[in-house]
């Protein structure tokens, strides 16, 4: 059974989704506290914070090739992240209400 490397109260209210870098060095969880956070996979130290989502994030997800994070939220945008600097690059508009709308279209944009 797998041994938990460390317990953290990560965000203020619940947590929606995580996603590991293609790397494995990092990861991000996103809430309901309308916020993104970058971690640390080897001691769980956090490394900075998306803020900018007007209601609670449903989804994230790091890109494949670039040092970028992509989330949607209850505000009906998908915004990219920069890895680097937490900044938001970019905010699209939803057209669908439904959560599954950026699994579907994830970096096709």
């Amino acid at each position: 059974m797998p041994k938990t490397l460390y317990t953290h109260q990560a965000h203020e209210k619940d947590i929606n989704s995580i996603s590991i870098s293609p790397n494995d060095k990092i990861f991000a969880s996103g809430s309901q506290d309308k916020t993104i956070k970058i971690w640390s996979v080897a001691d769980g130290k956090l490394l900075g914070t998306c803020a900018g989502h007007k209601r609670g994030v449903w989804c994230v997800q790091f890109s494949p090739v670039e040092h970028t994070i992509v989330s949607s939220s209850g505000d009906k945008t998908i915004k990219i992240w920069s890895v680097n600097d937490f900044s938001c690059l970019k905010v699209r508009k939803l057209i669908s209400k439904k959560k599954k709308f950026l699994e579907k279209f994830l970096f096709k944009f």
